[in-house]
Order: structure tokens, then sequence, then C-alpha cells
């Protein structure tokens, strides 16, 4: 990505694959931190939680998680506490759908922006995503965000001895 930022333009084929490649594994790493965020919030026990974090929630959207994710924010009063988590997962989740489900139309170095095009009921489409936003998203918000489900996870969990019974 930062060749894209710097105007390095030697690897110019590999830049959409890389952001891809980084995008989609933030993609993974952000989806397990949800889950486990979620099964923090809707499990009655840390063995229930755990198997709603393994069995149930890989089988709903994205989209959805997020949703329940903010009503569990919003139910322990810590939407204040993370305001960024909710729009920052749902901006990456939005750009890892359309790297996903798209093809590079190729890296334009004037306006520094890599152009998606993709297909979707017939109709052609393209998008771009410009340098400094991808930065931003990937490299600079997606780490916090990753701290902070981290946290949120001891945050929503009940901290009784119960809860941890199996």
């Amino acid at each position: 990505m930062s060749e894209m930022l710097w105007g390095s333009t030697t690897d110019k084929p590999r830049t959409f694959h890389r952001i891809r490649a980084e995008v989609l594994e933030h993609g993974v790493r952000l989806e397990l931190f949800v889950g486990g965020a979620l099964a923090a919030g809707y499990g009655q026990t840390s063995s229930l939680a755990q198997e709603l974090q393994h069995e149930l929630f890989h089988r709903i959207s994205i989209e959805q998680r997020i949703a329940m994710l903010k009503r569990v924010l919003d139910r322990k009063s810590l939407i204040d506490t993370y305001p960024f988590v909710i729009p920052i997962l749902t901006r990456l989740f939005e750009l890892r759908n359309d790297f996903a489900h798209s093809l590079s139309d190729g890296y334009d170095p004037e306006s520094r922006s890599i152009q998606l095009i993709s297909v979707r009921k017939g109709k052609e489409s393209k998008k771009s995503y410009g340098a400094l936003y991808l930065h931003w998203l990937v490299k600079e918000q997606c780490p916090v965000v990753e701290r902070e489900l981290a946290e949120l996870y001891f945050s929503i969990a009940p901290g009784d001895a119960e809860w941890h019974k199996n």
C-alpha cells in the first residue's frame, strides 16, 4: 500500500493483490473478534459462549453480526466507550466484499487510486478507492478496532465465577 502512497510503481500488477490480501486477512481476524464479543454478550456461560461462537455466529452474515454487536454495545452502555468499532467494521467489510467480488481495473498513479470492476446481475459496475483512504482504513483503523474488540470480550463477559463454570 505504501507504494501507492509514495509513488513507487514498479509492481503495479501486484498492488491490487497485496491490498486485497491484506483486506481479506484483516476481515478474517476481525470476524473472529466480532464472534467472540457476540458470544460474550449472548452466552449464559463461557462454554455456551464458545459453542455459540464456533457453531452459530459464522452462519450469520457479517452485516447481521455487526448489527447484533451494536445492540450488545448499546445494552451494555459501551457504545460511547468504543464509538468507532461499528463504523470501521462496516467500512472494512464493505471494502472486503468489493475486493472479494471484483477484479482490478488498474491503478491510477495520478489520483493514487485502485479501480475495481465487477459484474452483478449482468450489470457492470466500477468503483475507485483512493490510497489515502485504504491506508487510513487498513493500516491505521483495523489494528485499533482489533485491539478494541479484544478488550470488548472482557468488558462484555460477566465477571462472576458462575459464568466461567462449564
